[in-house]
């Protein structure tokens, strides 16, 4: 999610076409606020299941619960 500028826009139809388990939450800290991409996220009108899954839960299934 991190560096599109229109992402907010497009939230819904990303997940529409290939889901909520293939987004990944980032940044482009330090060159930009990391609050921008998290609230992003935190306030798009999406369930919080696919928020839970966008802000840490897929990374910890690609990674394991080591991280």
């Amino acid at each position: 999610m991190c560096g599109w500028e229109f992402s907010e826009t497009w939230l819904d139809k990303i997940l529409e076409l290939i889901g909520a388990e293939k987004i990944l939450f980032g940044t482009d800290n330090p060159w930009h606020n990391p609050a921008y991409s998290l609230g992003r996220i935190a306030y798009a009108k999406i369930s919080d299941k696919e928020k839970e899954k966008i802000l840490g839960g897929n990374f910890k299934r690609l990674v394991g619960e080591k991280f």
